[in-house]
């Protein structure tokens, strides 16, 4: 019975300590995009993060791990949960995959390794990781800076995506006539991709 109450109990912590780290993702989009929840989402971060540290640090303690690598473990479970799930294709999964490299989170920092992986889910239509693929393209992370491609993909998840029409408006002002209309030219062209990818995937081929 302890056993069993034991395995709940470590269960529970662990699961905070991923959510701890989901929160924390979600933290920096919101700080990224200027939603006003940005400060809650770190204070569930700090919140859950403790609860699990409170909770695994007697079992880290008796399994010979210092606190730095109970908070390494947490972050790399939430990583390679993250990373089985993008690999069957999970968009959502591919987007958490990406920011991790992004931000070395569990995984040595890789921007290349995270455009791919925003790639994959913008190409499955994910306004967000479109968005953020736009910020790649806009800040030349993980990919050669351009603008007429930034301003593709900040056009197409502008209607879903909190924060890419400010990006869009502001990329505007900077950009001459002739780059704007190639961008909304770029824009057509990606989102006939994007489609003929999504029907091809779900035609199974």
């Amino acid at each position: 019975m302890k056993k069993w109450a034991s395995s709940i109990a470590s269960a529970f912590f662990v699961i905070c300590g991923i959510f701890s780290v989901y929160f924390l993702l979600v933290f920096l989009y919101a700080l990224e995009t200027g939603h006003f929840f940005a400060v809650l989402f770190l204070l569930f971060a700090l919140i859950l993060g403790a609860i699990s540290l409170i909770g695994l640090l007697p079992l880290s303690a008796s399994a010979g791990m210092t606190l730095e690598e109970v908070k390494a473990f947490n972050v790399n479970k939430a990583f390679n949960e993250n990373k089985a799930k993008a690999e069957r294709g999970d968009r959502l999964a591919q987007l958490n995959l990406a920011y991790c490299y992004n931000l070395g989170l569990g995984v040595a920092k890789d921007e290349v390794e995270a455009v791919k992986w925003y790639r994959k889910a913008a190409d499955q239509g994910y306004a967000n990781a479109q968005r953020s693929l736009g910020l790649c393209y806009l800040n030349g992370e993980g990919v050669a800076k351009d603008e007429v491609e930034a301003y593709a993909y900040f056009n197409l998840a502008q209607p879903w995506s909190w924060g890419a029409s400010g990006k869009l408006a502001i990329l505007e002002k900077g950009m001459s006539p002739d780059a704007r209309l190639r961008g909304q030219q770029r824009t057509k062209e990606l989102q006939k991709e994007i489609e003929a990818k999504i029907t091809a995937k779900k035609a199974g081929k």
